[in-house]
């Protein structure tokens, strides 16, 4: 099968997304799979006139329909699988996906269908306010602080939802997560081109020790939809138990100067840094106060075997079972979060039990073989509708 990704990265690097876009890269290839990766970056969208263009092209960019024709022309590819668009790509790829007849699958890492600024949130809180066609309440209320900014989130998103490019144009929609699922659905995606394939993690051979876990443990992105300010005001509780935040953010700043003296920031970790950061920890918290679609963070904790807390949220339920490989907690309770870091790190026989409970997890439903198969079943029902759409169309042309 030969399959084209497209993917354009945000302004933060992307993050989850990324390594999901190249890992899925990796393992079309490692199966024998004819597959490619056709990158914009948002890095470069760097002046006010780049800007201004961006947010014209966002709406919809006649170069890069010219340019995905001209790949379409060229590659020839069964699937074209499309991650986030905006603003350098912009819907306009699936009008060429259309007109060459290729089927598109579409993975949706985030809210960005339903909300303008993709997250829900709106000055740090949750929000719902823009669902159900009133995307225009992201200009009202400034949710990029910056109003030139919100206004172009929000006309792209009007416009998208009005012209019906993302439901006509997408074959098969893959929700991350269930609960990304039913918000799909309820923003009128049918149920039938909709799949839930959870993102995956490489399992390692060695797993952790949790019952001599040095620290409890945070990685990610340094920001406030995280919920770092909730843990640090949990570890402030907790003078004697050691918190190590692998990551680093827009906050970072403002939180070395607020940080108690138990938590230590070690920086962005890779490679065997960050295996031997997970082979340390007791357990992993994640206190994110937005709706998380499905952590990879929460699935390599437990493909370390390693306990996790984490907010009562999202997809974050799908992943930790309260009581079996960690504990649920309401986002921003921080009395509550400090009673669980408090009772797991007292006690390392049930860090030890819980752990085992997620590697068992991560092996039986996250690995990345199971992803890689329902991944392939996806692109040829994806195949086979793109097919039966043309053949309607001919009998309709005749």
């Amino acid at each position: 099968m030969k399959v084209i990704q497209l993917y354009n990265i945000q302004r933060s690097g992307g993050g989850g997304e990324s390594r999901v876009v190249n890992s899925t890269q990796e393992l079309l290839t490692r199966y024998g799979h004819a597959a490619k990766v056709f990158t914009r970056d948002s890095q470069t969208v760097t002046t006010f006139t780049h800007r201004v263009k961006a947010a014209f092209k966002g709406v919809y960019s006649w170069e890069a329909r010219r340019a995905v024709g001209d790949i379409l022309r060229r590659e020839h590819p069964d699937v074209v699988h499309v991650h986030n668009l905006y603003p350098l790509f912009s819907p306009s790829v699936l009008t060429a996906c259309k007109e060459y007849g290729t089927a598109v699958v579409m993975t949706v890492h985030n809210y960005g269908l339903m909300c303008p600024v993709q997250n829900h949130l709106c000055h740090g809180v949750v929000c719902e306010r823009c669902t159900h066609g009133r995307e225009y309440l992201c200009l009202l209320h400034d949710c990029k602080n910056d109003l030139c900014e919100s206004a172009a989130y929000a006309l792209r998103n009007i416009i998208a939802r009005k012209k019906r490019w993302f439901h006509d144009g997408v074959s098969r929609f893959i929700a991350v997560s269930e609960y990304v699922r039913d918000r799909l659905c309820s923003a009128g995606i049918p149920d039938e081109q909709v799949v839930t394939i959870h993102n995956s993690v490489p399992i390692p051979d060695r797993p952790a020790n949790p019952m001599y876990g040095k620290y409890v443990g945070f990685v990610g992105r340094v920001s406030a939809e995280k919920g770092i300010e909730c843990l640090l005001d949990s570890a402030a509780r907790l003078p004697t138990i050691e918190v190590s935040i692998a990551g680093d953010g827009p906050e970072m700043p403002a939180l070395l100067g607020m940080a108690p003296n138990n938590v230590s920031f070690v920086g962005w970790l890779q490679g065997q840094q960050i295996s031997s950061w997970y082979q340390n920890a007791r357990f992993i918290v994640v206190p994110s106060v937005w709706w998380e679609p499905c952590s990879l963070v929460v699935l390599e904790a437990m493909s370390y075997g390693l306990p996790v807390i984490a907010s009562k949220l999202g997809g974050l339920p799908e992943l930790v079972e309260h009581g079996l490989n960690g504990f649920l907690v309401e986002p921003g309770n921080v009395d509550e979060l400090a009673r669980r870091i408090a009772h797991l790190w007292d006690s390392p026989d049930l860090c030890q039990i819980m752990g085992r409970a997620s590697r068992k997890k991560a092996i039986q439903r996250h690995s990345e073989e199971l992803y890689y198969e329902k991944l392939v079943a996806t692109y040829e029902a994806a195949i086979e509708s793109s097919h039966g759409d043309k053949m309607r169309a001919r009998g309709e042309e005749l």
